[in-house]
């Protein structure tokens, strides 16, 4: 069955028939089914989610951990095509992790956006960005795509973010956004940006599909300077 999936007969992302049509199809008994697909899903071409069913793995964007480029800017220059769904947006009363982390007082009303980041057609990040009402002006402006190319126009410009990383499990809200299963491991990224005077312009939220963007960091052994003699 890999040469289904090489030949595009089996496409990425899409989901697969079940053992049971499988079997019917190819006139095998369930074992060999299983087997078969356990040997593609170890190889990396396919992924079974628990409750969805098993589907083609699709492309992956990865991104230097240390570069400071934004979802759309990655995936364009990787060839992909990005685009960006607004789910909700307005003024909102910040949360105690997010004023703390603005230096605001606890429910100080902040403008929100609400994003799902696709990769071609796939949901890969669900995204919740909070700003001060000094930006107001980007619940008019900004109608999707890149948030950054509407700030710089804005005569704003994002350059460098302060991320914390771990692990999360895909609540019932995010599930449904993203078109997983609940409790599905995800990657989630808390960041802090700010313009090119360090002045912090807002922070993110970010629950990624590790299956569809992953981090690396390249690191590199410094020598010990030798002892003064």
């Amino acid at each position: 069955w890999s040469d289904l999936i090489n030949n595009g007969v089996w496409k990425a992302d899409e989901k697969i028939p079940s053992e049971a049509q499988l079997m019917v199809q190819y006139d095998v008994s369930r074992i060999t089914v299983r087997r078969a697909l356990s040997e593609l899903i170890d190889k990396g071409m396919l992924r079974k989610w628990q409750g969805k069913g098993t589907y083609v793995k699709g492309p992956v964007i990865e991104k230097n951990f240390m570069e400071f480029k934004g979802f759309t800017e990655v995936s364009q220059q990787r060839g992909f095509n990005a685009n960006t769904k607004i789910l909700s947006q307005g003024i909102v009363p910040g949360d105690d992790k997010v004023c703390n982390s603005m230096g605001l007082p606890l429910h100080t009303p902040l403008v929100y956006f609400e994003r799902l980041r696709h990769l071609d057609d796939t949901p890969v990040i669900y995204e919740n960005n909070y700003f001060s009402t000094d930006y107001q002006f980007l619940l008019t402006a900004y109608t999707g795509g890149s948030l950054y190319s509407v700030l710089r126009q804005n005569g704003v410009f994002p350059s460098w973010a302060q991320k914390y990383v771990e692990v999360c499990y895909a609540n019932n809200h995010e599930a449904e956004a993203m078109n997983i299963p609940v409790h599905t491991a995800l990657l989630l990224v808390f960041e802090q940006v700010y313009d090119n005077k360090d002045k912090l312009i807002h922070v993110a939220k970010q629950i990624i599909r590790s299956d569809k963007f992953r981090y690396y960091i390249t690191t590199k052994h410094v020598p010990e300077k030798s002892a003064p003699q």
